[in-house]
């Protein structure tokens, strides 16, 4: 199960609230405690209501990551019922004067109508406008919003332990508790700032992976062929090169040791977005190690 918000951390507990984060300022002080507080309670909430669900003792997994996006996502959670739930701090949304508990009945940035119950992203600035009902009362909101250079975060987390599939073969064991275990991950996005992209397996060892969605795999420790396929969009190429454009999946060789998350991606080659093979415009890597639990 994945849990998707507006901004992207790999995480299994609780943020520790400590006292020295090297910030300078007073106020960045006081907004990072606020943060902790709020992340915290927050994703107790969350296992709290997957426990009263029937989901059992989870870990929680989450990645923030700045990206280079030039636009801003409104900031706003709606319920079915067009509620608001949720408005995140400095947002447009917030600035527009909308609160936690508002109806909104219509919702338009330049003239053109928002889809609540999508996650509206603003490219430019312009006229954004509300019609609510709050305490009963008819509002009218406007706004003229204005995207900044403050940077753009995404994070996406999950919570879930049921959903790995184990694999018990390895090229190479290594010498470990037998309900030692690590894993491999292509769950979390990787910064396209750096050139790295998302990718699925294709095969682990001798097995096949015919579930392209399935993006996390506990393996015991020792060497294992890892291979997966790229899932992006290069930047570069020729118009002869991208058509019919067909990447074949690529191999990479881990040592996986007991409770680490090895996160993999593509990495595209910018001096290679000439060549003529597919193959010869990325290579698979490693982009993040974390530490995790781990139990076959």
């Amino acid at each position: 199960m994945k849990y998707l918000l507006a901004l992207f951390l790999s995480f299994i507990s609780f943020l520790a609230l400590s006292e020295d984060e090297g910030f300078r300022s007073e106020k960045s002080k006081q907004l990072v405690k606020e943060l902790k507080y709020s992340v915290n309670h927050t994703i107790a909430k969350i296992l709290e209501y997957e426990k009263e669900a029937g989901a059992g003792d989870k870990s929680v997994h989450f990645n923030i990551e700045q990206t280079s996006a030039t636009e801003k996502t409104l900031g706003l959670l709606v319920s079915k019922n067009r509620e608001v739930i949720l408005v995140s701090p400095s947002s447009p949304a917030e600035r527009l004067g909308i609160k936690a508990g508002d109806t909104i009945r219509a919702l338009s940035f330049n003239e053109q109508a928002l889809d609540l119950a999508s996650e509206n992203w603003l490219k430019k600035d312009g006229l954004l406008i509300a019609e609510i009902v709050r305490d009963g009362t008819y509002l009218t909101l406007k706004e003229t919003i204005k995207l900044s250079d403050t940077p753009i975060w995404r994070l996406e987390f999950f919570a879930n332990t049921e959903n790995y599939e184990q694999l018990d073969s390895s090229v190479e064991s290594m010498q470990y508790d037998d309900n030692a275990c690590g894993k491999v991950s292509v769950f979390f996005t990787p910064p396209s700032t750096k050139d790295l992209y998302k990718s699925y397996f294709t095969k682990i060892n001798d097995k096949v992976i015919t579930n392209r969605y399935k993006e996390i795999y506990k393996l015991k420790p020792g060497k294992h062929i890892i291979e997966i396929h790229e899932l992006f969009v290069f930047k570069g190429l020729t118009s002869l090169q991208r058509k019919n454009y067909n990447s074949p999946s690529k191999s990479i060789e881990l040592l996986i040791e007991p409770n680490k998350i090895y996160s993999l991606a593509a990495k595209f080659e910018k001096s290679h977005r000439h060549k003529k093979r597919p193959e010869e415009h990325w290579e698979p890597i490693v982009w993040k190690v974390s530490e995790t639990s781990c139990e076959l």
